[in-house]
């Protein structure tokens, strides 16, 4: 009984008598198959073929009409590509040497059993469907194989040469049949272009460490008449199922010009056309007795499963993507592993929907892929663009496309090969950033120096004024007159040392070389001491009011780099404050925090000016022609910085300055 959960096949009788006809069709329903029609003639049965869908034919080889069975039977394989078994109560050696030109799937002898017959239409189906299966994937592997852009070589365990496709013949100067079974170093000659000197192979390397390897830049390769090529891409071990390296793929490409390939290409497509005609011939002949058949199907279905074993193995083992699409890119038909590791994202993702690609570029760059689209069904493409992985990371790509064109010239795929080269664009970018930043701190030390120069020019010269004044005019000079000269004196020796000790603060913190040194201070102390001092150096036109809150007893700062601050900070104050002025310092310990705020009723900062006043160098629009360097406020955030601390300025011209500092007590 025919199985009822598989597909029927339709069935159609050819018999020169009706009787037998209808008797065949009775015994055939009984069983559970499909009648479609009888005819009686070659002309009948090529008319209902033409109308209907079959999937076997019956055929009587002698029948009434100018179409004989075997002519009919021709026909009907020619035509229609449907399978035709032979019922004849004709066995004469010269009749079976004709039918079998037709290529029949079976001859059966009348009279014969019911469950003769039926076997033998379930063989020939499946025999039919066997070789429209092979000739679909033969064709499919070797279309791919011809139209993949890069050289491909592999090799065995020992690094001898097993594959050569025509890119690779073509670039080497060697025959794939010359080639095979030798050392990959003979056939691959590799030197840098730089040095001159032999490359690692880098097959070899792969086969050694069973990882895969790229090429470094400016390798050249020397084909088998001495000419030179720049090639780049990589090589990868081979591995099995069990991880076991059983050879090495290499993967390469010509980086000036991409050469024609068309008359390989076609050779390549002649050898594929030639075994896809051995294989037919040999299904056709395996009908002359059943375990012949058997035998010769198994070997068929061997063959298939190495080739595609091996197709399998040459993509899979690669770092980079390999994809095939739809030509109209709705349609991702098969993308290499190396996609998950690359994208982020899965195979069965991307197969579910191909926006998967398209949504992972960069939203930057989108639209400048999308545009590379249509030009990939005429001619082999080649760009760069950024993808986003699922948990943020950017990665440049670079991608090798290439159309794949059917026997009639029309293109129906779409394959390419996509490189992640993130590490050289970002040893790029570093090196450009390197020497920016290099130019920016040049211009910055010339600017220092610049500035150190005029400063302590102006200071000194201030300096040997008052001492001559001193020395020459003692005299003549009241006490207070004195007083007035000894102070400008003071004054400049302390804007040299303050410029001195900030500049040299400056450039330890670009070199990386401060180093927090914290101790045990009471501020209140500290801060006593500190206002002590600055006001021995002030006039009586100005003074500094000293507050405090909270226990700030046992506190973990850096002195030095804590007393620099407080002085270009109070010094800033003092500076802008008028004559008479007050200088408020406010001290606050709560809790893990100590707060500095300092406080004066000076000429205030334009709100526009807040957000530079900590870059060096800037100071703010309405100083007016009071010295400074600039330098003060970028000291103070370093010093901030490395004690962890925030630091908040308050300003309303005409009003004054409030600048508040928040430090980590510990």
């Amino acid at each position: 009984m025919y199985n009822q959960t598989a597909t029927i096949p339709k069935i159609l009788i050819v018999e020169n008598e009706m009787a037998v006809a209808l008797n065949i069709q009775t015994r055939l329903e009984e069983v559970g198959y499909v009648v479609s029609g009888i005819a009686v003639s070659g002309e009948e049965a090529i008319a209902i073929a033409e109308s209907q869908v079959l999937n076997i034919v019956l055929m009587d080889i002698r029948l009434s009409g100018k179409l004989d069975g075997i002519f009919t039977a021709q026909e009907l394989r020619n035509r229609f590509n449907i399978p035709v078994l032979y019922l004849t109560a004709y066995s004469e050696p010269e009749t079976i040497e004709r039918a079998k030109i037709t290529e029949p799937y079976g001859y059966i002898i009348k009279p014969f059993e019911i469950r003769e017959l039926c076997s033998a239409i379930e063989i020939a189906l499946y025999k039919h469907a066997q070789e429209e299966q092979l000739k679909s994937r033969e064709q499919w592997l070797a279309t791919t194989l011809r139209s993949i852009g890069d050289a491909v070589i592999t090799t065995n365990q020992e690094g001898s040469v097993t594959f050569m496709n025509p890119v690779a013949q073509n670039l080497t100067g060697w025959n794939s049949e010359h080639a095979q079974g030798k050392e990959l170093s003979e056939v691959f000659r590799i030197i840098d272009e730089r040095t001159r000197e032999v490359v690692d192979n880098p097959a070899v390397r792969a086969l050694v460490s069973g990882r895969s390897v790229d090429l470094g830049n400016h390798t050249l390769l020397i084909n088998r008449d001495g000419r030179e090529i720049p090639i780049d891409d990589c090589a990868a071990p081979i591995k099995n199922d069990q991880e076991e390296v059983t050879g090495a793929v290499l993967v390469f490409h010509d980086v000036i010009e991409r050469h024609q390939i068309q008359d390989q290409l076609q050779q390549a497509n002649s050898r594929l056309e030639s075994r896809v005609a051995e294989y037919t011939q040999s299904l056709a002949r395996v009908n002359e007795q059943l375990s012949i058949e058997i035998t010769q199907r198994q070997q068929v279905e061997e063959n298939l499963r190495h080739s595609e074993e091996n197709f399998h193995l040459l993509v899979e083992n690669i770092e980079s993507v390999f994809w095939i699409a739809e030509s109209d890119h709705n349609k991702i038909i098969y993308v290499s592993p190396a996609y998950e590791e690359i994208w982020g994202h899965t195979r069965e993702s991307l197969y579910a929907s191909e926006q998967f690609w398209i949504e992972s570029i960069h939203p930057e760059d989108r639209a400048r892929f999308l545009a590379t689209l249509p030009q990939r069904c005429l001619e082999k493409t080649e760009c760069e663009y950024r993808i986003v992985q699922p948990e943020g990371t950017i990665r440049w790509i670079r991608e090798r496309s290439f159309p794949i064109a059917q026997e009639q010239g029309e293109v129906y795929r779409i394959a390419g090969i996509s490189d992640d080269i993130t590490s050289s664009k970002l040893t790029e970018a570093e090196i450009l950033k390197a020497l920016a930043m290099e130019a920016q701190i040049n211009q910055r030390h010339h600017r220092l120096l610049s500035l150190l120069s005029q400063e302590l020019r102006t200071n000194l010269t201030t300096i040997l004024f008052s001492q001559q004044i001193l020395e020459q005019r003692a005299s003549r000079l009241s006490q207070q007159k004195k007083q007035v000269q000894h102070q400008r004196i003071q004054d400049s020796v302390a804007r040299m040392t303050q410029l001195l000790e900030n500049m040299l603060l400056i450039g330890e913190a670009e070199a990386g070389q401060i180093q927090l040194e914290a101790t045990s201070i009471d501020l209140m102390t500290f801060c006593g001491n500190l206002i002590e001092n600055i006001e021995d150096t002030l006039s009586e036109q100005h003074t500094i009011t000293f507050v405090s809150q909270g226990d700030c007893s046992n506190v973990q700062m850096d002195e030095a780099l804590l007393e620099q601050m407080l002085k270009n900070l109070l010094s800033n104050s003092i500076k802008y404050s008028p004559e008479g002025g007050t200088v408020l310092l406010e001290l606050i310990c709560v809790e893990s925090e100590a707060t500095f705020r300092i406080q004066d009723q000076g000429r205030g900062i334009p709100l526009e000016d807040l957000p530079q006043l900590f870059e060096p160098f800037s100071r703010a629009s309405n100083v007016g022609d009071i010295n400074g360097s600039g330098l003060g406020l970028t000291v103070v955030e370093i010093i901030v910085d490395l004690h962890d601390g925030q630091i908040n300025i308050e300003s309303e011209i005409g009003k004054g300055t409030t600048v508040i500092v928040r430090l980590p007590l510990a």
